[in-house]
């Protein structure tokens, strides 16, 4: 039986160039492989990567990416942007089965500046528009074929102490209205585990 994959492309304009093109396309597959990767753009864009280890210097190239469990994951999420003064903040991160999953049945690694796991860690990054973080896979993958980390991460203005990014945990979900900040969504994966 073989199992039916839509193929979406949005592309959106803004910024004086009013355009709107939305395409779709149904194909058939024998294969559920998905390599997951979404980037939103802007004045900038973010991605979220899987590392082999805690130098971040050998980034994970190929996909589904196999581990086991236990193993530390290292990720680093990457904020493109010109602008020197913007900084990156992890908000929430998740370990979801699907692709565009952030509630319901996922599994919370991160939750308003929160870790959600014990063995959450962050790294120094020499480059402000960079967060790196670890944590071990967890039972979450046994359930699953595979799964997907997605985080929201909130981009602020660096020199401003009441934004968002320098207010770290806060355990209830407070919106500051007098600091820039913008919102953007990443995601890395799928995340197997190694038979």
């Amino acid at each position: 039986m073989e199992d039916k994959t839509l193929v979406l492309c949005l592309v959106i304009s803004v910024m004086n160039l009013p355009s709107l093109t939305v395409s779709q396309k149904s194909t058939w597959t024998t294969t559920n492989i998905m390599e997951g990767s979404v980037t939103q753009h802007g004045p900038y864009s973010a991605n979220l990567t899987f590392f082999n280890s805690p130098s971040f210097n050998d980034p994970v190239n190929k996909y589904p990416y196999f581990g086991e469990l236990n193993q530390n994951l290292y990720l680093q999420a990457t904020l493109e942007t010109t602008d020197p003064d913007l900084v990156l903040f992890v908000d929430t991160c998740v370990a979801s089965p699907d692709l565009f999953q952030m509630s319901g049945n996922v599994y919370h690694l991160i939750r308003n500046g929160c870790p959600r796991v014990l063995d959450y860690n962050t790294y120094q990054s020499s480059q402000r528009n960079r967060v790196r973080f670890k944590f071990r896979a967890f039972r979450f993958l046994n359930r699953y074929n595979s799964v997907f980390i997605q985080c929201n991460l909130v981009v602020c203005k660096h020199n401003d102490r009441w934004s968002r990014c320098n207010r770290g945990c806060r355990p209830r979900n407070k919106r500051s209205l007098e600091s820039y900040q913008e919102h953007v969504h990443a995601v890395a994966g799928p995340l197997k585990l190694r038979n």
